[in-house]
């Protein structure tokens, strides 16, 4: 029987291949391909571009990759589903030490969603890569608008929204020197990116942070906004914490939460609980504990609506990996009604996060009864 990586070598070395070999692959673990591309793929291969246009440049390992998760696709829906969900993982998880594959990672994603009609994950993408991934976030952003221009709408498009113009503000925004030679790269693709964005879509750089900051909490108060939430949050981890603290939290968002200014009760706190998981882990001014236990308890007083008080569990299961002596309150909640499908995401990441040993143990030492 061959192993995972070795049948992936001759999977991809062979010109044909057997119905029953094809049968056997499809068998077997979905991280073989990416954990073969991790481990095997010379990720300086040349790019081949003998189709493109319409195609975005492609190694022909790569293409073999993407022509064989097709096929796979035919025999073994979702296959493509968690290949992408896998990219998403190695790519964007807390301290992920990827380097030589972002580049392939990322065109196999943008041309595996493009195959699938699917433009607003790769739009996700974008917020994912400048949400986790700091100046390697540029890598990103470079193949995929250089691979399919369309995820980003032009700027004379009226309803572009919010979300498009603060992703084309923060790139345009960035400054890289390029001094050392490993950022001459970078350097490069970044140029490429602001000269793409000015040129192709039109977008001006006029606009200072405070501006973008003005807009989109002036469009906080009003109606609910597609993307709205999203671009604050990217804009307030560019600007890091202390910044938020001041421009977004303490001078704007807790005081819409006490006037009851914000167009939904649970979407203000859960933003509030996003904005604060940011927050270096140390809490060293104890601003996270200050405002964890505030929420603590309007938690455990059980005042306000549902909506409240599901926003302010989510915002408590935000905080969790800065204070967890919040579970308890989080445990004890009753709800009224069914959840969000977010939150009880953020539920299930909450538990699955400890083993049940320690959940036995903490529920002992606790004192908790299930009611």
């Amino acid at each position: 029987m061959l192993s995972c990586m070795s049948f992936c070598y001759y999977v991809f070395h062979c010109e044909n291949m057997t119905c029953l070999v094809f049968t056997q692959f499809v068998k077997m673990d979905r991280k073989c391909i990416l954990e073969f591309l991790m481990e095997e793929v010379n990720h300086s291969d040349d790019l081949d571009k003998s189709f493109t246009p319409p195609a975005p440049p492609m190694t022909t390992f790569e293409q073999k990759i993407v022509t064989l998760l097709i096929d796979l696709e035919v025999l073994k829906p979702m296959v493509i589903y968690f290949v992408l969900a896998a990219i998403e993982y190695h790519l964007f998880r807390l301290n992920s030490d990827v380097q030589a594959e972002v580049d392939s990672f990322t065109r196999i994603y943008v041309v595996l969603s493009r195959i699938q009609k699917d433009r607003e994950r790769v739009r996700m993408m974008c917020c994912n890569a400048l949400y986790c991934m700091g100046l390697k976030s540029i890598r990103v952003l470079y193949t995929i608008l250089t691979s399919w221009t369309e995820v980003l709408p032009n700027a004379e498009e009226t309803n572009k929204g919010i979300l498009p113009k603060c992703i084309s503000f923060l790139i345009s925004s960035q400054i890289i020197s390029n001094s050392s030679e490993s950022k001459r790269s970078l350097f490069q693709k970044l140029y490429t990116l602001k000269s793409l964005l000015r040129r192709y879509y039109n977008y001006t750089f006029t606009q200072e942070t405070i501006d973008i900051l003005n807009e989109v909490m002036t469009a906080l108060k009003a109606e609910r906004t597609d993307g709205l939430d999203t671009a604050i949050i990217l804009l307030a981890k560019r600007e890091g914490s202390s910044w938020t603290y001041k421009n977004i939290i303490q001078s704007a968002l807790l005081p819409m939460i006490l006037k009851n200014e914000h167009p939904c009760t649970y979407s203000a706190f859960a933003l509030l609980g996003r904005l604060l998981r940011a927050f270096p882990s140390q809490d060293e001014d104890n601003t996270v504990q200050e405002i964890g236990e505030q929420l603590r308890d309007l938690m455990q007083s059980g005042e306000g609506s549902h909506d409240q008080q599901e926003g302010v569990v989510s915002a408590l299961l935000s905080l969790s990996r800065h204070k967890f002596h919040i579970a308890l309150s989080i445990m004890t909640w009753m709800p009224s009604k069914s959840l969000r499908p977010v939150v009880d995401m953020q539920l299930q990441a909450f538990i699955e996060g400890r083993k049940s040993t320690f959940w036995k143990n903490y529920l002992k030492k606790s004192g908790f009864k299930p009611k």
